[in-house]
């Protein structure tokens, strides 16, 4: 009994296909499989940037620029097609960081006269 070149199984000289991998029997050897490197698309790497921009902007709270960059560019990232997960991400990331950022400057410029008022009443008195 000899052995498919493909999957190894046991093999009757009179069958034309394996029966357990369907391929059909050949004396040669299967060609190796390279694998090829694909770049990421343009979108992937908007996707990836969004969210990396979200995740800092996060992070420090205090820059809205990059908090809005990095929500515009998720929302961008349409066509992503491997890095689908870092593009939902970043547009959560970024909603609730600009949203986080904006609550925290409304409530210091609410209060900026308190504040205001202490930093001078401590360098005064």
């Amino acid at each position: 009994m000899e052995r498919c070149t493909f999957c190894g199984a046991e093999r009757n000289a009179d069958y034309h296909f394996c029966p357990f991998c369907g391929l059909p029997f050949s004396e040669k050897k299967p060609a190796k499989v390279r694998r090829v490197k694909v770049p990421l698309s343009l979108s992937d790497k908007k996707a990836l940037a969004g969210f990396l921009l979200s995740f800092f902007g996060l992070l420090t709270l205090a820059s809205t620029p990059v908090q809005v960059v990095g929500l515009i560019l998720s929302l961008s990232a349409r066509g992503a097609t491997r890095c689908k997960i870092f593009r939902r991400f970043g547009i959560i990331l970024g909603a609730v960081s600009l949203v986080v950022s904006i609550l925290l400057w409304t409530e210091f410029l609410l209060h900026m006269d308190v504040y205001l008022f202490k930093i001078l009443k401590s360098m005064y008195y």
